[in-house]
């Protein structure tokens, strides 16, 4: 493998060591071991001890950097003595707006490779007509220009891009992300996990994401209120966020409260992969979900909403002659309840969880994730 120098800005706070933490510290450890160098930037100086301890461990180096403006000066200095320093080859941006000034700065100071990451669906929630559509455009065709490529999410969100007018030359697809030796099958206790009583033979659905709008929760809520009526059943809702006041309001409304749970932000995911019967993922749009990819790779069963980056894994399944779950049209709990049923109501779930992690390690691992970042680096030379 070719050695080169990476310097891969992240554009935002690591908060916690979560799944864009872990993928940091393996990227590094392979860098390590084929002789490159890796330099991350984050905002902030990283809450969790763990994830520093373990990212220098591999070698890499860590830099607090933070624009909220190109007109920033003193991000164009630290920028430029990092390139120098650390000799830079590539750059890899993540997340916007710093993606768009650092491409723009790699550009300027003669960096010749230069990635901006795309790991969400841009024309998501957009009307696609009018004066503000088309200097959308325009401005992303500029910031385009810059950018020796674009490391899309998934194929979904690289033919969005290219519906947008972005050459095909420059958009590669680097998916996947899940961690099959940290996301995998084992026993858990649901009973000391959980602070109430599941029960014995209780089904557990769940799903973990931003509780957002675009996240669709509300229809996984309003699909529980049939369903509960055929199933002794629990469903999950880990994470936080703005929508927390509305989902209380629709569990009161519905009578759900022993049967949905929120209950916020939570470590160690894998643990509630593990004692889920199903998995629900009812997202309006993604680039492609890590917490699906996890769940998978715990041997969960799914039900996708019909988004594109959704089908995307459920196509490759069928491809190799797998069933892993099922798609439901987006935002429809009817149609969610339908599929939630027909998937419960199996006998062979075990073996469907099997196949869910056959998918994710054969196809959409962090493992392949970093190869195929490695390979799109070389392609510029």
């Amino acid at each position: 493998m070719e050695k080169m120098n990476i310097f891969q800005i992240m554009g935002c706070t690591s908060d916690q060591y979560a799944s864009l933490e872990h993928y940091l510290v393996l990227k590094a450890k392979i860098c390590r071991e084929n002789g490159s160098g890796f330099v991350v930037a984050y905002n902030n100086i990283p809450a969790s001890r763990d994830f520093i301890n373990d990212l220098l461990d591999q070698g890499a180096i860590l830099e607090k950097l933070e624009a909220n403006s190109i007109l920033n000066l003193a991000f164009h200095i630290k920028f430029f003595r990092i390139v120098k320093k650390y000799k830079i080859d590539v750059l890899h941006a993540y997340f916007a707006p710093t993606r768009h000034y650092a491409v723009f700065l790699a550009w300027l100071f003669g960096v010749k490779r230069r990635y901006r990451q795309a790991a969400n669906l841009p024309l998501s929630g957009k009307r696609k007509s009018g004066l503000k559509f088309r200097i959308f455009l325009l401005r992303h065709r500029i910031l385009a220009s810059f950018a020796s490529k674009y490391i899309c999410r998934s194929v979904a969100v690289r033919n969005e891009y290219l519906e947008m007018g972005i050459k095909s030359e420059k958009l590669s697809v680097a998916d996947g992300g899940a961690d099959i030796e940290k996301y995998k099958k084992f026993e858990v206790s649901k009973e000391e996990l959980l602070d109430f009583y599941p029960g014995v033979n209780r089904m557990i659905i769940g799903t973990a994401s931003r509780l957002v709008k675009e996240k669709g929760i509300p229809t996984l809520v309003e699909s529980i209120a049939k369903l509960k009526k055929e199933f002794d059943i629990v469903c999950l809702i880990l994470g936080e966020g703005p929508e927390m006041e509305t989902l209380i309001r629709v569990i009161k409304n519905n009578e759900l409260k022993d049967h949905v749970k929120l209950l916020g932000h939570k470590n160690e995911l894998e643990k509630y992969y593990n004692i889920l019967d199903v998995y629900v993922s009812p997202s309006f749009s993604e680039g492609m979900s890590n917490s699906v990819l996890e769940a998978m790779a715990c041997e969960v069963p799914v039900v996708l909403s019909d988004i594109e980056p959704n089908k995307e894994i459920i196509r490759v399944a069928q491809n190799q002659g797998l069933y892993v779950g099922e798609l439901f049209k987006v935002g429809d709990p009817e149609d969610l309840y339908i599929k939630l049923r027909s998937l419960l109501e199996k006998n062979n779930k075990v073996e469907i969880g099997k196949n869910a992690r056959k998918i994710i390690a054969d196809n959409f691992s962090i493992n392949h994730r970093i190869s195929k970042e490695f390979e799109i680096y070389k392609m510029q030379n």
